[in-house]
Order: structure tokens, then sequence, then C-alpha cells
């Protein structure tokens, strides 16, 4: 269930930008399992607290890196767009990933 909550709150914020105000303060990159969706929140947060636009491509040339392309990355991100009904939900999302959070002991 979290990797498909996971997708979904990468899906809603890249839909909808102001969708990352409904977990900035209680969502952190840490709580995603999903190595790939953990390192594009935290670009993700990145962006969002210097001001940048949170966009598919621009997210997708912060993680560009030897070992994947730029084309798998943004296919990677368009398929959490796919995981997604609307991004009204992104509370929901944010509560299963709360849920399903265990942090180290």
């Amino acid at each position: 269930m979290s990797d498909m909550a996971e997708r979904a709150v990468i899906g809603c914020i890249l839909m909808n930008e102001t969708c990352m105000s409904a977990v900035y303060e209680s969502l952190r990159p840490d709580m995603f399992l999903n190595p790939f969706l953990r390192k594009a929140y935290t670009e993700i947060v990145r962006a969002y607290d210097i001001g940048d636009r949170l966009t598919i491509l621009g997210i997708a040339q912060k993680l560009e890196d030897r070992s994947i392309t730029r084309e798998s990355i943004v296919q990677e991100l368009k398929g959490c767009l796919d995981s997604i009904y609307s991004s009204t939900e992104i509370e929901k999302y944010n509560e299963i990933l709360l849920a399903d959070y265990k942090p180290d002991a």
C-alpha cells in the first residue's frame, strides 16, 4: 500500500504543485521506502524550498546520473501521475504514508 501512496503523493505534487503545502510539514524523504521516490521527493522539497517550479523535467534533470537516463526518470515520474485520480486526494495519501512509516529504532 505504501508504494502506491508514495507514487500518488509524487504524482499529486507534479500535477498540482500547490499540493506540496499539504504535505510539506508532515512528510520527510526518509518516510519513502522506494529509493527512487525518496530521491525524487528530496529533490521536490529542495526545489520547493528555493521557489523553483515543480515540473517533471526539472525534477528529472536533478535526478539524472550515470546509472539512469533522464528519459527513464521522466517515464518513472509520469508513472506517478497514473497513480492518482485527483490531486485533491493528497491528504489521504499523506495519511497512508504517515500510518505506514516505521522509524528505525
